[in-house]
């Protein structure tokens, strides 16, 4: 028994270890209230219908459970008649359960102190994503789809403190719908037992008076615990319904990963869709292939431009045109061969490719990892081709390819060492190179790795973003945000051929990028937000909007098409707009489909560490010898921290230090209110570092007493060196950058800086060299830069470990909203804000006009409006909302859906 458990729940909150479940089952309670008991025995707690159930009647059931016949519907047995009920429930549909359980997530929300359950990947992920919640992993299985005997469980949602609410009562659901308008009726959640049976546990009730909300445990000496020891706060309400526990469902043996051939972007299957086509005439199919045809490096006479050399280099340059040219002649020959079956083209391919491979041993210079990106899917793509389909490539061919991406290329597409990737467009580069070859290899766990990689960085990867789908290099210039979301596109389109969905993390954020970048680039007035990544932070877009390189991002627009609107039905209207106005130049063809209903699967959720509030905890240290002993306390929800110190910027390091000692990962969230100017390199922040000895390795990210946002990394690894790791990030004159983060997962330092709490970006990013300590020390850190104190002042501070104890704040609008013109609808997403727990979408038919509210409730930060008429120009605001209040709105835009 987890003894924080008691502490933690006498203060009205839950964050334990146990299978806590927020499920609110009022099976046969004659009343309309949801809060009120269903009955103090277990007996007494179950029932089905047409029958109330006691502990006799279940007994006698029990002795007939293996008489039941499983192919005759539970509706379908006789009123009233319990015990074959029962005994149903007890065999057959356990079993049936077993078979398809789904896992259920449990969260803890600390805006309110409850928790919640999901068995939606996608709704799972979003939830990861919002910094008010955390996951504390699957608690049990449920059937995730309907089957005799079991019993939908409805989940409603309490708009008066954002808890949720289930029930597996059809007379309940239709009396809360009927007579609590603040419970809003969110659809079935899952499928569950009403009566106890083989393989199934039950869940235990309870219910907290103070906070107006339930949960449960599946628990049994949770249960026993907190009926013993915490029956003031927790009100025992018997058992809800029954689930199974994760121990009992079975589980497949994991099987080995087999990746699949050709299997870069294109299928086998892609490919003879693609050659049917072009045999058919069809356009604009045809046209593509007649423009590939015609490429100097596509024809049949190519024999290569001077190479191959041995050694390789960009900056500087050396051989790097020669490599460049037969890199893409591989693909051009390969495709070639494909299309028109002349061998000449697949021996011209396989000629290029094997001499390269035994000739190159080494690819040098800064930026070598820039070409390998850029040329991956031309170099891999080819060589995937003509190991799938030239009946003249053997497996010693295969073997020879395999030498050369692993000892030559692979190195040279991550030259700085483990994590060590340059910033957005640089790091997305390395990525799609390894990923691709990985793929080729038959290497899983380089492809696993990059996969991690690709959602975890938040400096290169999927988490380079915000919300509204503006990437790292977004405010850069156009053509490297083109190549940004370019190469991450490659790289997720490449993993959907292995079976890998990444097109659906962080609610869809690449389509959310794509249509950011086509928005903006098709000239539409579109306000940005502040933004940045490693290599530097940007306040303002004065980039070179309606940039036309790479055929106005023809391969990019046509792979987020085929992602999202052909494959999982999302519109996006902007990606769509632009793509009418391109022609069908480069190798967008390739990726052009009238429909695919191929399948992937979302990867595991990611270990992304959450944070909530702090009130108390904090130890203290003075670290390298400041004049004055410091001090943390903490009063209406802020932290006034004070210290001296002679400063921290890298070597120095002598400051006052509030602190948690973390194991695993962890992050810290705070927003500096203000820094006392006891000199101009005052500054207060957030610290991570390996030990309390002064000159330890360290992160930390601050604000200094002129306003301006600072970052260092000390004894860690960094990309760019101290260049990158220590430096100011703002002027302290473009708007308050006010908000400082760290994030450590596994042997990586993330630091973050952002206007409001929820646009972050990622500015440095570090790694800990070995030996990487399990337990950091990560807390809230001043220096004065004097021997006077510096009493500086943080609000909204969360950590990992939190109390969750701070008084929650109306949260601030939506900083922007972005509304799009789709056909018969308006798809819509904004910039989350800090505490929300849903928000609402409203609606007007005129600029400045009355708005009348369309959606409530929505979590995350997308909705599709589908109740409008094309032709029609329709203006939308977003508010937010938590359990003390509702924001003002976001600035308003507008949409005329077509």
């Amino acid at each position: 028994m987890n003894m924080d458990f008691v502490k933690e729940h006498r203060h009205g909150w839950v964050q334990s270890s146990f299978a806590l479940m927020l499920v609110l089952l009022l099976a046969g309670c004659g009343g309309n209230d949801p809060n009120k008991a269903i009955g103090e025995s277990e007996a007494e707690a179950v029932a089905v219908p047409n029958a109330q159930l006691n502990a006799q009647s279940l007994a006698e059931a029990e002795s007939q459970a293996l008489q039941a016949d499983a192919s005759v519907p539970l509706e379908s047995l006789p009123p009233g008649s319990i015990a074959p009920k029962v005994a149903y429930t007890s065999g057959a549909i356990a079993r049936k359960a077993a078979l398809v359980g789904t896992l259920a997530y449990r969260f803890y929300n600390a805006s309110n102190g409850a928790h919640l359950y999901t068995i939606s990947t996608t709704e799972r992920d979003e939830w990861v994503g919002n910094s008010s919640f955390t996951l504390e992993g699957p608690a049990f299985s449920v059937a995730a789809s309907s089957s005799p005997g079991l019993s939908p469980v409805h989940r409603f949602y309490n708009v008066r403190n954002g808890a949720r609410f289930y029930t597996a009562s059809e007379t309940e659901r239709a009396n809360v719908a009927a007579t609590l308008p603040h419970y809003r009726y969110e659809g079935v959640e899952y499928h569950a037992s009403q009566v106890a049976g083989t393989g199934l546990v039950p869940l235990y009730r309870f219910y907290v008076p103070s906070k107006e909300f339930h949960f449960y445990t599946a628990d049994e000496a949770e249960k026993a615990y907190i009926r013993a020891n915490l029956s003031d706060v927790y009100s025992y309400e018997g058992i809800g319904y029954h689930v199974l526990s994760t121990q009992t469902t079975p589980e497949d043996p994991p099987e080995a990963r087999v990746i699949k051939h050709p299997g870069v972007g294109l299928t086998l299957s892609d490919l003879q869709t693609l050659k049917a086509n072009v045999d058919q005439g069809r356009e604009p199919w045809k046209s593509g292939f007649n423009n590939l045809a015609n490429r100097p490096n596509a024809r049949i006479t190519y024999a290569g431009r001077g190479g191959p050399f041995a050694k390789v280099s960009r900056a500087p340059d050396e051989n790097l045109n020669a490599w460049r040219s037969d890199m893409a002649a591989i693909s051009d020959q390969a495709l070639m061969w494909y299309f028109t079956q002349n061998e000449r083209y697949a021996k011209t391919a396989k000629w290029l490719l094997l001499r390269w491979a035994t000739t190159h041993v080494e690819f040098s210079g800064r930026e070598s990892m820039l070409d390998l990106g850029d040329y991956a899917a031309a170099f891999v793509g080819g060589a995937e081709i003509l190991r799938s389909t030239y009946p003249g490539w053997t497996e010693a061919d295969t073997a020879t390819v395999k030498t050369y991406f692993k000892n030559v290329l692979i190195p040279a597409a991550n030259p700085y060492g483990e994590s060590m990737f340059g910033a957005a467009n640089k790091g997305s580069l390395s990525l799609v190179a390894l990923g691709l070859m990985a793929i080729y290899n038959d290497d899983a766990e380089l492809l696993d790795k990059v996969v991690y990689q690709t959602r975890t960085l938040a400096h290169i990867g999927l988490r380079n973003s915000n919300d509204i789908g503006m990437l790292g290099d977004y405010l850069r210039d156009q053509g490297h945000a083109h190549g940004q979301l370019a190469s991450l596109t490659m790289l997720a389109e490449a993993l959907w051929s292995q079976g890998i969905d990444i097109y659906s993390d962080f609610d869809n954020r690449l389509l959310a990028a794509g249509e950011y970048w086509a928005r903006v680039n098709e000239f539409v007035p579109t306000t940005a937000l502040p933004f940045g990544t490693t290599d530097r932070y940007y306040t303002s877009d004065v980039t070179n909007r309606g940039w036309d390189g790479a055929n106005r991002g023809s391969v990019a627009l046509t792979q987020l098409y085929g992602a999202y609107v052909l494959r999982k039905g999302i519109q996006a209207p902007f990606i769509a707009q632009r793509r009418l106005g391109t022609s069908v130049g480069g190798t967008a063809f390739l990726f052009l489909k009238e429909s695919d209903t191929s399948k992937a699967t979302p990867p595991p959720p990611l270990p992304i560490p959450s944070a909530t509030s702090i009130t108390s905890g904090f130890s203290s240290a003075d670290i390298g010898g400041p004049s004055q002993a410091g001090a943390a306390t903490y009063a209406a929800g802020k932290w006034n921290v004070a210290g001296s110190g002679w400063g921290i910027w890298d070597a120095l390091d002598s400051s006052h230090f509030a602190y948690k000692a973390l194991t695993g990962n962890s992050t810290i969230i705070a927003k500096v209110e203000s820094v006392e100017n006891t000199h101009p390199s005052a500054m207060a922040g957030v610290m991570m570092r390996t030990s309390l000895e002064s000159g330890a390795p360290r992160a930390w990210m601050a604000i200094n007493s002129n306003g301006q946002a600072l970052q260092n990394m000390t004894k860690l690894a960094v990309y760019g060196s101290s260049n990158y790791a220590n430096k100011a990030l703002t002027n302290g004159s473009s708007g308050p950058i006010n908000w400082v983060k760290l994030e450590r997962i596994g042997n990586i330092i993330t630091g973050y800086i952002s206007p409001d709490g929820t646009n972050w970006a990622a500015t440095n990013v570090g790694r800990i060299n070995a030996p990487v300590p399990d337990t950091i020390y990560v807390g809230l850190v001043t220096t004065s830069v004097t021997s006077k104190l510096n009493n500086s002042v943080f609000s909204n501070v969360q950590i990992t470990g939190g109390d969750g104890g701070a008084p929650i704040v109306i949260p601030a609008a939506p900083a922007m909203l972005l509304a799009s013109p789709g056909d018969g609808a308006v798809p819509l997403r904004w910039q989350a804000s800090f505490g929300a727990t849903s928000y609402t979408v409203h609606r007007s038919t005129f600029s400045g006009g009355p708005s009348e509210t369309i959606a409530s409730g929505v979590k995350g930060s997308s909705y599709t409006d589908t109740s409008v008429t094309n032709g029609t120009t329709y203006y939308y605001t977003v508010t937010a909302t938590n359990a003390t209040g509702t924001s003002g709105s976001s600035p308003v835009d507008s949409a005329t859906p077509r």
